[in-house]
């Protein structure tokens, strides 16, 4: 279990009404953070067109501390700063550590953390502007205190998560990517030409990834679903996940540029692609914004999840001012969301529509999944030629059912289920050995408990084996006779 899913599964249920659904525009949204000025090369220079914008933030909630990313043209254009802040500090402050050399590797469109199952915290954002085809890639690194006042950054690993049939039109810009609350998901969106397309990875399968470079995991996504937003008028500026639904932050105010559409946009998604909720004027900030330089600029820019005595607020940035004198505040949206420990996330059950006899290893043929009373909870598992294929990494119980004929003769037969761990090798991990004759009728049943660490080379498939070879093994497609079930009970 994760560092990040063992501090959620401790934390309070939401009380009524306490939802992220219901906090968005609330009016009890709380001033977190203001101003945040920057210090250390690139930070007192200023960031994007000259401006001093905060692109995103990432909250730790463990240490307390809050990480900042900025992009700054100085030295070279699209070079990023990081600045640490005390998050548990005064409203306004000034960072306590920063990057005192500009990156030329970071993007700067948001920022996100999570641990892996070691304990490792690292953090995401899209990639620079210096790689081809910079929209097609994420970058997963590590941030510590160097001496001083400075920032170390480390490790850094780049992963393609859109390949070229998914970028539709431009091929630049960072790819804007958050991580879950509940740390199941790492999700990413790629702005096109009115056209945005989202992928949802299980955080695990990438955490895990053990391919080799360049890191190609676009076609590891659970799911892949596009919406059209006009990003002249309303460019995305932000995205949060509680692990249920996708909060997309849009827009900005420029009353002086028509051009704009001059709101601040909120839409709610499930992970699926499924709209459930839209704010089209969100107000939150709008007050102070006004009340910056001449009033007529302000932003969304990054969102997330900011923790506060052991509990997390949905979370966005709005910048606003003049440029080159721009204030960042980060809002926490009103009202607490607490996360549940649980609840099944996947469970899958198919079955064999036809009779057989003798032996079949495996059994390859006239798989269905069950569709009287159910479809399938979650994304399921994938079948192909009797081989059945994980959705995501995790913890499964496999239940194996049957009912089989005997012929006249005393005889015996084995049902297995077997896995592999390399794609290729299967082994058996479970078996019922059921004996009869003269035509009875048997039932029964086996299971076992199946760690996935790799969705791509840890897989099952289930045997029978007679040693008579009229007996028959039953099949139905209208009721569960001879099948398998799977249900995913937690993470790794």
């Amino acid at each position: 279990m994760t560092k990040a899913r063992a501090l959620a599964n401790n934390l309070p249920e939401p009380t009524a009404g306490s939802d992220s659904l219901s906090v968005l525009n609330a009016t009890s949204a709380a001033l977190l953070k203001h101003k945040l000025d920057l210090t250390g090369t690139g930070g007192e220079i200023g960031s994007h067109d000259g401006d001093n914008v905060c692109q995103g933030f990432a909250s730790d909630p463990y240490t307390g501390e809050l990480y900042t990313i900025h992009s700054t043209n100085t030295p070279l254009d699209d070079t990023n700063v990081i600045n640490k802040f005390d998050g548990n500090g005064a409203v306004v402050q000034t960072s306590t550590h920063h990057l005192d050399t500009p990156s030329t590797t970071l993007g700067k469109q948001q920022l996100a953390v999570s641990w892996d199952k070691n304990g490792n915290r690292w953090f995401w954002t899209g990639a620079n502007a210096r790689v081809s085809n910079q929209a097609r890639y994420i970058r997963k690194f590590k941030i510590t205190d160097g001496s001083g006042t400075d920032l170390n950054i480390a490790s850094e690993v780049q992963y393609q998560v859109f390949n070229s049939t998914e970028i539709n039109g431009t091929s630049t810009g960072s790819a804007t990517t958050c991580i879950s609350l509940d740390s199941r998901y790492l999700i990413t969106e790629y702005s096109g030409s009115n056209t945005n397309r989202i992928k949802v990875f299980p955080l695990q399968t990438i955490d895990n990834w053990q391919g080799s470079a360049p890191f190609d995991v676009s076609d590891k996504a659970i799911y892949n679903w596009t919406f059209t937003l006009n990003t002249t008028l309303q460019p995305l500026q932000g995205m949060a996940s509680d692990g249920n639904y996708l909060y997309i932050f849009v827009g900005n105010v420029d009353s002086s540029n028509s051009a704009t559409a001059n709101q601040l946009g909120v839409y709610v998604y499930t992970l699926t692609g499924t709209l459930v909720k839209q704010y089209t004027d969100f107000v939150v900030g709008e007050t102070e914004a006004d009340g910056d330089g001449a009033g007529t600029k302000y932003e969304f820019q990054g969102a997330g999840w900011t923790w506060q005595s052991g509990v997390p607020y949905l979370s966005v940035i709005i910048a606003s001012g003049d440029q080159n004198y721009r204030q960042n505040r980060i809002w926490a949206l009103g009202g607490k969301k607490g996360v549940s420990s649980g609840g099944i996330k996947e469970a899958d059950q198919w079955r064999i529509t036809t009779e057989f006899t003798g032996n079949q290893v495996p059994i390859s043929g006239s798989w269905e999944r069950n569709d009287d009373m159910f479809g399938v909870h979650g994304t399921g598992v994938a079948e192909s030629s009797g081989v059945f294929t994980f959705p995501s990494t995790g913890v499964y119980l496999v239940t194996y059912q049957f009912i089989h004929q005997f012929d006249q003769t005393d005889s015996y037969t084995l049902f297995d289920i077997e896995g592999c761990t390399d794609g290729s090798s299967f082994n058996r991990i479970s078996r019922h050995h059921m004996g009869g004759s003269g035509g009875d009728h048997r039932s029964g049943f086996c299971n076992a408990l199946v760690v996935v660490n790799n969705t791509s080379t840890h897989k099952v498939r289930f045997t029978v084996s007679n040693t008579n070879s009229a007996n028959s093994t039953k099949g139905s497609t209208g009721e569960q006779q001879t099948g398998a079930t799977f249900i995913r009970l937690s993470d790794v």
